[in-house]
């Protein structure tokens, strides 16, 4: 099955498959841990959803733009322009998320009249630092296809059918 990248929607779907794969794995190893052990079963479809939509987004982050001549693989200027500002917007929210973080953990951990949720699980540590490596590995491929518009090939196409 040959998967349109140009087509939008299929790049959402794809971004939307990759952290909700990445979510329901850890809420089920989470409820596993809590609840009933044999909800981690629900853990593997999740794991794997979000590894097949990993290895689509890195691919697509890979060889997003790329114009093959004579010279080599190369971006023109528009797409160097998209790519270097998907990584600035990523970088934007990654720290402000962590600094939020931070912020709420120093709280949590200096108030205790509030009585906030701090990760106290080894587990838990691990989810926030699993989280972590996640969204910067894909945040900025992430953003690219979710905001890039329909390629050309499907703007053609979608031509084509109404002519």
């Amino acid at each position: 099955m040959k998967i349109k990248w140009n087509r939008r929607i299929t790049r959402r779907y794809l971004v939307i498959v990759l952290y909700g794969g990445w979510a329901a794995m850890l809420a089920s190893l989470w409820s596993a841990n809590r609840l009933e052990p044999a909800l981690a079963l629900l853990a593997l479809p999740a794991g794997l959803a979000f590894a097949g939509a990993l290895g689509w987004l890195m691919h697509f982050g890979r060889t997003y733009g790329e114009i093959d001549d004579t010279r080599g693989k190369y971006l023109d200027e528009r797409q160097t322009n998209v790519r270097n500002a998907a990584t600035t917007q990523a970088y934007h929210l990654f720290t402000g998320t962590a600094c939020l973080w931070l912020l709420y953990e120093y709280i949590a951990r200096t108030a205790a009249k509030l009585s906030l949720w701090t990760p106290s699980l080894d587990g838990e540590y691990q989810a926030i630092m699993g989280t972590a490596v996640v969204l910067a590995m894909t945040l900025p491929a992430a953003l690219i296809a979710w905001h890039e518009p329909d390629g050309e090939e499907f703007e053609n196409e979608k031509m084509r059918e109404t002519a």
